[in-house]
């Protein structure tokens, strides 16, 4: 395509070069957004133009190539929030059966939180119910102002409505914004109504949950749910003020109040304020404010030390910070209280603690696996049993699978770990991976792999136009396939005290919609537009990674000040920060425009310890699930091999190799290879990185916090029998092709042997 657009060299006009230049580029660029950065349906739908054989400008280049890229995706969508008014019967019903609780679980907590397929199914059937669902609510509004409020002045509503009015017109990319819009209306119209404040947080969390999009609505979330723990904390001191106790039925089965939001009518206000702390907690969660979170959970067990939501997610938090103990604390009590199993991450909880220091469980793994083996039989009796017919009853049959998953995944464990029956460990690994893909839709080979040669067939020597991107150093790039010793190498960085680690949920990866629409824009005007555009969005992740960062360290450092002045905080002022977003792999050819001098680090392991690390994990619900069945497995190693070595090819020393293996042996060596290229002065500090109090959420939490070890090396051969399919499928990509090529790192030559590591 590019040959037919080569610019004409007699061309009088620069203008006319500037603009030929620009096309031909633009095949290269749109393809690259298209295939890889997923553009707007609407874009799909423009079908006049595709007919023009050789397209002579950058919109109609950018239309065809959008047609030849529409095949559907493999990867699950996201999954539409849960609206509780969509499924308050189904939800009713399996929340009755925690007697333990009076709680809002379906609104704030969530119980069906680990169920995307139902989630959309249930939307889906009942979305036609949303617009009377939400009038209802409206009505409903003024009786509870009235039941709750007394004579208090209403809203003023005029002033609302003119922004609702704006809000309308705005244009919603996914159901998610769409959701939040109808939220905020009914918030701005009534904006002392706590419950509806609610909503509105709730909304906002829903979607950082299911969009990864680099926390572009945290913030919004946070503020939200502070304001509505606000209205909360002053609802109950006016009723301590009247002297009615906080701990009583708060609504009455008399008003039917807002049951579209699964309220139960013996709920009372300390219950919302649980649920709500709970809430809030969780968004913590997600925004990587592990302190925090800890922080909201603590107050919601406060107020009802039996909320199941709060100890799964306070003992999930735990781990993370490196508190083994009182997470198995919050465990145990979990697993006593859930006796109908809504949290099945209460067993792969104590299992992850008891394989990292089996020492804090006093009683070890003998009652855990006593429980799981009373439970398996009554869980399976309960699955053949069910009927499809009801979405009550699909509902339960992915509750039970999940347990079912969650309870033989922990055996393997403890095979694994405990007893060391390779082959009965086995047994439960494929038992829990059976049942995981049961509910899952089939991987899509053909259009994975039509990704994967699309990419190399764009991105080719001279792709990328000159004097395009930035020149600063500051963002370092960590890909890789999963488990593959990344974490290790984020922990070495993020150590030293002028490099820090900003989490998994990328800011680059969050902004590559914007990013693309604003250089498709650019690219239909002239080079410099395009050079300007390209500029001022890597300045702005530069900026948004940096601004993301200190709210993370105020937020965390803010607990232990009690000024609450956050401008009184020390912060180091970091020169670098890692972006960890292992399926940047695909990105380089992007990133490289961006930022041609951010350093890319990919770590590389011994292909099958990879892959049966990767297939061994449960990742959370996404693309990454496809890894847990051996043909898709080695169908996305595979064509992660074949992208690592394009990259190679188009951009040879662009990427840095780091071979996990040399990390494991010889890390000093390696630490201060790492560091130099980084262009910082060697910290003494950094090879005590297991030693410093900072929080990492991945499957390797636990294992990072112990240094270095080397248990992980060859562990795949354990396993070999079990194995050989999968080593079969990945064929001469199960050779260990890529080395060490840090500058001036050279293990041949370094005075640490492996005993002194």
């Amino acid at each position: 395509m590019s040959s037919s657009m080569n610019p004409n060299p007699e061309d009088s006009s620069s203008s006319s070069r500037k603009k030929i230049e620009i096309v031909t580029m633009s095949p290269s660029i749109i393809e690259t957004f298209l295939i890889y950065l997923v553009l707007p349906l609407v874009l799909m739908t423009i079908t006049t133009i595709i007919q023009t054989p050789i397209p002579k400008s950058l919109l109609s280049i950018l239309t065809a190539l959008s047609q030849r890229s529409s095949s559907p995706s493999t990867s699950p969508t996201p999954p539409t929030p849960v609206i509780p008014s969509l499924n308050v019967a189904l939800q009713n019903a399996v929340i009755k059966r925690v007697q333990s609780q009076k709680s809002i679980k379906g609104f704030l907590s969530d119980p069906f939180r680990n169920m995307p397929t139902m989630e959309r199914r249930i939307v889906e059937e009942s979305k036609n119910k949303m617009e009377q669902q939400q009038s209802k609510s409206k009505n409903r509004a003024n009786s509870i102002w009235k039941t709750t409020r007394g004579n208090s002045p209403k809203p003023n509503t005029k002033s609302s409505s003119r922004t609702s009015a704006k809000i309308s017109q705005i244009p919603s990319a996914n159901p998610f914004d769409i959701h939040i819009e109808k939220a905020l209306q009914m918030h701005l119209e009534n904006p002392r109504d706590m419950i509806i404040a609610f909503q509105y947080a709730n909304a906002l969390y829903q979607r950082d949950l299911n969009i990864h999009d680099g926390g572009s609505v945290q913030e919004k979330s946070i503020q939200a749910f502070k304001s509505a723990i606000n209205l909360i904390l002053q609802e109950r001191q006016d009723l301590l003020k009247k002297g009615i106790p906080t701990n009583v039925p708060y609504f009455t089965n008399e008003y039917e109040v807002l049951e579209e939001l699964n309220f139960n009518s013996q709920i009372s206000i300390d219950g919302i304020l649980a649920d709500a702390y709970c809430a809030q907690g969780r968004q913590y969660y997600l925004a990587n404010m592990y302190e925090m979170a800890n922080h909201s959970f603590h107050k919601a067990l406060t107020l009802d030390a039996n909320h199941l939501e709060s100890l799964n997610q306070r003992a999930s938090t735990l781990i993370i910070l490196g508190k083994y103990e009182q997470a198995a604390s919050d465990y145990n009590l979990l697993l006593d209280l859930d006796t109908p199993g809504l949290y099945p991450d209460a067993f792969t909880g104590m299992a992850r603690i008891l394989v990292a220091d089996e020492k804090v469980v006093p009683e070890g793994w003998e009652p855990l696996i006593f429980k799981i083996q009373n439970m398996i039989p009554q869980k399976e009796e309960q699955l053949a049993s069910i009927q499809l017919n009801n979405n009550y009853n699909k509902a339960l049959r992915e509750l039970l699978v999940t347990a079912l998953k969650k309870m033989h995944l922990t055996l393997f464990q403890y095979h694994d770990h405990k007893t060391l029956s390779i082959d009965d460990a086995w047994k439960h690994l494929s038992t829990a991976y059976e049942y995981k893909m049961s509910l899952l839709p089939p991987y899509n080979f053909q259009m994975e792999q039509h990704q994967t040669n699309a990419l190399k067939r764009v991105f080719q020597e001279g792709f990328w136009p000159r004097g395009i991107g930035i020149s600063s150093p500051e963002l370092i790039f960590v890909i890789g396939f999963f488990r593959s010793g990344s974490t290790l190498l984020e922990r070495v960085l993020d150590a030293h005290p002028l490099i820090a680690g900003t989490g998994e949920d990328s800011i680059f990866n969050g902004r590559l919609d914007s990013m693309r629409n604003s250089i498709v824009a650019a690219s239909q005007e002239n080079l410099q537009k395009l050079h300007d555009v390209v500029e001022e969005n890597a300045n702005g992740v530069i900026k948004l990674m940096r601004e993301r960062w200190k709210k993370i360290e105020r937020q965390s450092e803010s607990l232990d000040d009690s000024s609450g002045n956050f401008d009184s905080l020390a912060f180091n002022n970091p020169e670098r920060f890692v972006d960890k977003m292992l399926t940047n792999y695909k990105n380089v050819g992007f990133i490289h425009m961006l930022f041609p001098n951010a350093l890319i680090f990919h770590v590389s392991r011994e292909p099958m310890d990879t892959l049966f690390s990767a297939y061994k994990h449960d990742f959370p619900p996404g693309s990454i699930d496809y890894t847990s069945e051996i043909k898709s497995l080695a169908h996305m190693y595979c064509g992660y091999r074949d992208i690592m070595d394009h990259w190679d090819r188009v951009l040879p020393g662009r990427v840095i190799h780091i071979r996990y293996e040399d990390m494991v042996h010889d890390l000093p060596g390696i630490a201060k290879a790492i560091i130099s290229t980084t262009g910082l002065l060697w910290d003494p500090g950094v090879l005590d990185f297991h030693k410093k109090k900072h929080a990492v959420n991945t499957h390797s939490t636990t294992q990072v916090r112990k240094g270095v070890f080397k248990s992980g090396i060859q562990s795949w051969r354990r396993y070999q029998n079990h194995l050989q399919p999968l080593r079969e499928l990945v064929g001469e990509r199960a050779h260990h092709q890529f080395h060490t090529t840090l500058k001036g790192y050279d293990k041949s030559l370094t005075n640490v042997t492996r005993s002194e590591v």
